[in-house]
């Protein structure tokens, strides 16, 4: 028997979002809720598989099934929506075995393991049969009210829609996470959906274990933790908290410098070394890893790249998926980079674009060289060996082998291997004409008069 199991109710179908994704599927931090929740799930219960109870619309999206190979959770099918007690029924087969399950929910993303660990602590050193986190709200209005003694000890919850006059004045708020025993969860059945929503509440549990006298607790936590989004609006509240904490991390715990914290985006898996340098509007989205030293400019968007010690990239610089910059790199204003190996010491100045290649150490990429990876069917690649010099303006069509030591000629459109030491020259010859301004302008001036 596993002590600990959770499910996370995910089958909302999230209407007030206006939108066709499905509400859990939103990102926070360049993250879905639902996969914030998965990661403080497992943090909490890493020996058991949690359990998401879903839409038939959420289970039909191809993202929901790449966050179940990463997270490698059980899903359950919710059919149809008849309240939180009904989710949690659905699930029954699966927490058959469990001592304690915990229930969390999909669009409360910033939970944190540290709280929900310590109410699983509380509850069982009370021997709680169900235990309810809580918060004191600055608004109270649309929350469920717990209606509680001393201590921990809570008598019940109301739905906000069931409170009487008297009771609306109450601010000690449900968040709707709660922990319970097998003892407790056999009392599913019991709850009916006779109130004004004519659903089946899992709320209504507190009052029925403790008609069957067993022991119900609570626990307060901080209201930002147990945020829920509804809407866009909401949405855009949460990436404002979770902004502020993820700056707040990255400066204490890793040292990293803002020049300014407020226009800096990061994602919620960046990966900061020491002493790195983040200039004002700088965006760092999922996948990002920055070394020692490494300094971002300003204008700088960055998604799925690694970037070595004491690299500097930007401003206004884009590295894309597949990105890998060594140390000591210069990426500079108006480079793009995709799907590239970028070794030690290579500078890439100013306006160009990289895909698909890999460039050795020591190289110098001229402004406006472009990588053609793209024949119109298939991406190629273009290996440029090391202490390479690329001119301005030149364009490098993939496949394409650039040796040791060489050197392309500025102006060149590359379409054949060039071998150590050699140079590539690909341009038409110059040609001078002698004297012909002065025709030209003699012969403009003659018609202007005719």
């Amino acid at each position: 028997m596993s002590e600990l199991q959770i499910i996370i109710l995910a089958a909302g179908c999230g209407k007030r979002m206006l939108s066709s994704l499905p509400k859990v599927l939103h990102k926070l931090a360049a993250m879905p809720m639902l996969a914030h929740v998965l990661n403080t799930a497992n943090e909490v219960s890493p020996e058991t598989s949690p359990i998401v109870v879903a839409s038939e619309e959420l289970a039909a999206q191809p993202q929901f099934h790449i966050l179940q190979q990463k997270y490698n959770f059980n899903i359950v099918i919710q059919k149809e929506r008849l309240g939180t007690a009904h989710a949690v029924m659905a699930a029954l087969p699966q927490v058959a075995t469990a001592q304690n399950i915990l229930v969390l929910y999909g669009d409360v993303p910033l939970i944190e393991s540290s709280t929900l660990l310590n109410l699983v602590k509380i509850h069982k050193k009370e021997q709680a049969t169900l235990s309810c986190l809580g918060f004191d709200a600055v608004c109270a209005d649309g929350y469920g009210r717990l209606l509680v003694n001393n201590s921990y000890d809570l008598n019940n919850i109301i739905e906000d829609k069931d409170l009487s006059p008297e009771q609306k004045s109450i601010t000690i708020c449900n968040s709707g996470i709660l922990l319970f025993t097998q003892q407790a969860l056999s009392l599913l059945k019991k709850i009916n959906n006779q109130n004004q929503a004519h659903e089946y509440y899992l709320t209504s549990l507190v009052n029925i274990v403790q008609q069957n006298g067993l022991k119900c607790i609570y626990q307060l936590t901080d209201e930002k933790q147990v945020k829920g989004v509804n809407d866009k609006h909401q949405l855009a509240e949460l990436e404002y908290i979770l902004q502020q904490k993820l700056r707040k991390q990255a400066m204490i715990k890793c040292g990293v410098t803002m020049l300014d914290p407020a226009s800096t985006f990061i994602a919620a898996d960046v990966k900061f070394g020491k002493d790195v340098i983040l200039y004002p509007n700088v965006h760092l989205g999922s996948g990002v890893v920055l070394g020692d030293g490494a300094t971002i400019l300003p204008f700088s968007v960055i998604e799925g790249a690694v970037i070595g010690a004491n690299s500097i990239i930007g401003p206004f610089a884009r590295l894309r998926l597949g990105a890998d910059i060594a140390e000591e790199v210069k990426i500079g204003n108006f480079v793009e980079i995709k799907n590239s190996k970028i070794n030690k010491g290579t500078k890439i100045n100013h306006l160009a674009y990289v895909g698909d290649a890999s460039i050795g150490s020591g190289c110098n990429i001229g402004a406006g060289t472009v990588f053609c990876n793209y024949d119109g069917v298939n991406k190629n690649q273009t290996i440029v060996g090391d202490n390479v010099f690329i001119g301005s303006n030149s364009s490098l069509i993939a496949p394409l082998n650039i040796s040791n030591n060489a050197m392309v000629a500025a102006g060149s459109t590359i379409n054949k291997n060039i071998n150590s030491n050699e140079l590539g020259i690909a341009r038409a010859l110059q040609s001078n004409v002698k004297d012909y301004v002065v025709r030209h302008l003699s012969t403009k001036k003659a018609k202007k008069h005719q």
